[in-house]
C-alpha cells in the first residue's frame, strides 16, 4: 500500500511547525537570559529542547534532517545547562548533560529496532534515572560537560547520590570585567575562545612526558614530507566524511564527531547559539572562576583542574578502600587525551591509578546499557567450557599503499599478536591473513579482539590486509579463528576456520567512494586496492553484531597519525555500540618491548580472573616497576573505555 500523499505533505508540514517553535523557543530563551530573566529563559529553553527531541523521534528515518538540526539541539541543551548553573539547579544541568550524551545512541537503537529496550530511548533522561544507575554500580562516578570554555563536573556516589558540584572557565581572550558572550561573533571578532587552558595543559603534558617528540621525528627529515604530511591529513579529513556519509546510515558517527568538536573549549562562544545575544552578567550569572594553572607543572595543573576540587568526595567513606576501588569518569571531547592514570596531588604520593581502578565512559546511560544488552544477545555458544578470541598482527600491505599513506611493516606487531595469541590458546590473523573480510567474521565471534595494527584515528579505522581479489597477483594464507582456553595462561584450543563472508561478502563500496587521485599519482596508485578494502572503519564496526567482551587497540601508531579525540571517540563509540563492553586504547605509542611487558600482564591478570580496570591496574604496576621501563612514557598511557 502507498502512502497517502496528503497525509505526508501534512506531516511534513508539522513538523516544520515544529522546528519552526522550537527555533522560536531557543531564540527567546537565550534573549531571556540576557535580560537577566532566568526563571523564564530556563522554562523557554526546555520547551525547545523537548521539541527537538519530538522533531527527532517523529523525522527517525530522515538522517539529512536531523543531522540539519543538530548543531542547534546541541546549542540548546549547553545554553540550558549554563542556565540551570546559574540559577544553582546542578542535579537538572547533570540530567540535561546527559541527554545531550544519549540522544544520537538513541537514533541508533531505534535504527535497529532489537526490541529489547526497556523503555523508549527518546524518554527524557532524568536526575533519577541517574542515581538509579550509578546506585547499581560499586564506584564513584566522576561526570564531565564542557560547553564554549566552561569545564562543569559532579561527583556521585551510590547511595549518596551527588557529594560534590565544580565549575570553572577555561577559555581565554575574554577579560574578567566583560560579559561571557559578545556581540558580533566570527573568528576574527570579540567573544572567540581563541584557545584553553586545558588544551594547553594537555599539550605541555605531552611534551613533558616526551610523547610528542616520537610524532616529529616521523617528518623532520624534510620539508617535503612535512608537506606530505599536511596533505595527507587533507584527504584524510575527506575520505573520512565520504565513508561516514555513506555507511552510517543512521548518522551516529557524524553526529557522534559533531559534538566532540563542538564540546570543545575552542569554539567560539557566539558559534554556540543562533543568535548574537549576550547574557547579562548579574548575581545569578557571574562567571565562574577562570583556571588559574597555567604556570604550574602540566600534569599537576590537570590534577588541580580535574581532581583536586573533588579532593573530599573521593574520599567517601562508603565506597572500599584501596586500588580496587573503581572510578567511573564521564568524559567528552578532549578529555580522552588526558592520561588520568598518572595525574596526583602535591599532597599524595599516589598516582590517581594506584587509589582507584581506573574506567572512562562516554555517557552513565552507558554503564546500565551495555550489560544488559550483552547478557540478552544471543552469542556462540561455549563448547567444553572455551570461548573464541580474534588476535589480528601486522597485516600486509602492498608497496604503493605503503609509500603512499606511510603505513609501513611492523614485524614487532606481528611478535606480539603471536604472544597474545599463546596467551589466550588462539591461532592470530597475521600478515596476509589479516584481511577485512576475515577479521570482521572474527569479531563476530569473538569475546576478546586483540589488533596489533596500524591504526588511522584521522579515519577511525583499522588498517588490514587487502583481499588478495583486491591486489594483482595477490594471495592470502587461510588462517581462521581460535579457540581461548580459560584459566592462567591458557590452553590450546582447536583452530577453526572463520565463517568467511558472513559480514564481509555483503560489504559493497560504491565506485564514487574510491580515491580520486590527480593524474601525476595515477602510475603509483594504479596496483593499489581502494582504502574501503583494507581499512576497518568505525562505519563498519558500526554495521556489527558483537558478542565481544573486551577490544584491546594496540599501541603501535605511525608517526603520520597522531592519536586525536576525534579517533579516540569515533573508534571506540563505535565498538560500543556495536556490543563490545569496553575498549583498551594508548594514546601514545610505546616502545615494543614495554608494550610486550605491559599487554603480557594484563592478560595474565585478566586469565586469572581480574576485572578490566584492575587488570590494567596491575599491568601499568608491572610496567613502572621495571628498571628499564619505569618512566610513565611506558605505561600511564593506556585508557579502557566503556562497561568493565
Amino acid at each position: 500500500m502507498f502512502p497517502d500523499p496528503g497525509a505526508s505533505g501534512a506531516f511534513a508540514e508539522q513538523l516544520v511547525r515544529r522546528e519552526d517553535e522550537a527555533k522560536i523557543r531557543h531564540r527567546l530563551g537565550l534573549s531571556l537570559w540576557a535580560s537577566g530573566n532566568l526563571e523564564e529563559a530556563q522554562h523557554q529553553l526546555y520547551r525547545a529542547s523537548a521539541l527537538f527531541e519530538t522533531i527527532r523521534h517523529e523525522a527517525q528515518h530522515s538522517t539529512d534532517y536531523k543531522l540539519s538540526l543538530f548543531d542547534l539541539q546541541t546549542s540548546c541543551y549547553q545554553a540550558l545547562q549554563r542556565v540551570l548553573v546559574s540559577l544553582g539547579h546542578h542535579d537538572e544541568a547533570l540530567a540535561v548533560a546527559e541527554r545531550g550524551r544519549t540522544r544520537a545512541f538513541a537514533d541508533l537503537l531505534v535504527e535497529r529496532q532489537t526490541g529489547q529496550q526497556d523503555s523508549d530511548p527518546y524518554t527524557p533522561v532524568t536526575v533519577e534515572h541517574i542515581l538509579d544507575t550509578v546506585n547499581s554500580q560499586r564506584a564513584l562516578v566522576l561526570y564531565f560537560s564542557m560547553a564554549a570554555g566552561y569545564l562543569y563536573s559532579w561527583l556521585l556516589a551510590p547511595g549518596a547520590g551527588i557529594l560534590k558540584f565544580h565549575e570553572v572557565y577555561l577559555g581565554e581572550g575574554v577579560s574578567d570585567g566583560g560579559s561571557d558572550f559578545q556581540e558580533g561573533g566570527g573568528s576574527g571578532g570579540g567573544g572567540v575562545v581563541s584557545g584553553s587552558s586545558l588544551e594547553q595543559h594537555i599539550a605541555s603534558a605531552r611534551e613533558a612526558l616526551g610523547v610528542e617528540s616520537y610524532y616529529s621525528r616521523g617528518c623532520s627529515s624534510s620539508e617535503t614530507e612535512s608537506e606530505a604530511g599536511d596533505l595527507l591529513d587533507q584527504q584524510f579529513e575527506e575520505l573520512n566524511n565520504k565513508l561516514n556519509s555513506v555507511t552510517d546510515p543512521t548518522g551516529f558517527l557524524r553526529m557522534v564527531s559533531r559534538n566532540n568538536l563542538f564540546n570543545r573549549s575552542c569554539q567560539s562562544m557566539t558559534s554556540l547559539f543562533s543568535n548574537t545575544m549576550s547574557p547579562a552578567k548579574d548575581g545569578n550569572s557571574s562567571l565562574p572562576r577562570r583556571s588559574s594553572n597555567l604556570g604550574k607543572p602540566p600534569l599537576r595543573a590537570l590534577y588541580d583542574l580535574l581532581i583536586a576540587p573533588m579532593e573530599g568526595g573521593l574520599m567517601h567513606s562508603s565506597g572500599p578502600v584501596g586500588r580496587h576501588r573503581q572510578l567511573v569518569m564521564v568524559l567528552e571531547g578532549e578529555l580522552y587525551l588526558i592520561p588520568f592514570a598518572l595525574l596526583k596531588g602535591s599532597s599524595s604520593n599516589e598516582y590517581l591509578y594506584e587509589r582507584f581502578s581506573l574506567i572512562a565512559v562516554p555517557s552513565i546511560h552507558g554503564l546500565g546499557t551495555s550489560a544488559k544488552a550483552h547478557s540478552r544477545r544471543p552469542g556462540p555458544a561455549p563448547c567444553g567450557g572455551v570461548s573464541m578470541a580474534a588476535v589480528v598482527g601486522n597485516p600486509r600491505l602492498p608497496s604503493p599503499v605503503m609509500d603512499r599513506w606511510l603505513w609501513g611493516p611492523m614485524p614487532s606487531a606481528e611478535e606480539e599478536a603471536l604472544m597474545v595469541a599463546e596467551l589466550l590458546g588462539c591461532q592470530p590473523l597475521a600478515g596476509t591473513a589479516a584481511t577485512k573480510e576475515r577479521v570482521m567474521s572474527a569479531l563476530t565471534q569473538a569475546e576478546c579482539a586483540h589488533f596489533a595494527t596500524h591504526i588511522s584515528w584521522k579515519l577511525a579505522a583499522l588498517v588490514l590486509t587487502p583481499n588478495p581479489e583486491s591486489v594483482p597477483g595477490g594471495a592470502g594464507a587461510n588462517v581462521g579463528v581460535g579457540t581461548v582456553g580459560r584459566g592462567a595462561g591458557g590452553r590450546r584450543g582447536s583452530s577453526g576456520r572463520g565463517r568467511k563472508g558472513s559480514i564481509g561478502s555483503g560489504y559493497t563500496i560504491p565506485e564514487s567512494l574510491h580515491m580520486q587521485d590527480d593524474s601525476s599519482d595515477v602510475e603509483s596508485i594504479c596496483d593499489s586496492p581502494p582504502l574501503q578494502e583494507f581499512l576497518l572503519t568505525a562505519a563498519d564496526i558500526l554495521d556489527l553484531r558483537l558478542p565481544v567482551k573486551l577490544v584491546v587497540l594496540g599501541s603501535y601508531q605511525e608517526s603520520s597519525s597522531k592519536v586525536t579525540a576525534d579517533g579516540v571517540v569515533g573508534l571506540t563509540r563505535a565498538f560500543l555500540a556495536a556490543g563490545a563492553q569496553c575498549a583498551l586504547v594508548s594514546l601514545w605509542p610505546v616502545p615494543v618491548a614495554a608494550s610486550k611487558v605491559f599487554v603480557h600482564a594484563f592478560y595474565t591478570a585478566l586469565l586469572n580472573g581480574t576485572k578490566a580496570s584492575a587488570a590494567l591496574a596491575d599491568a601499568m604496576k608491572t610496567v613502572q616497576s621495571s628498571k628499564q621501563y619505569s618512566h610513565p612514557s611506558n605505561w600511564a598511557g593506556y585508557m579502557l573505555i566503556g562497561n568493565d
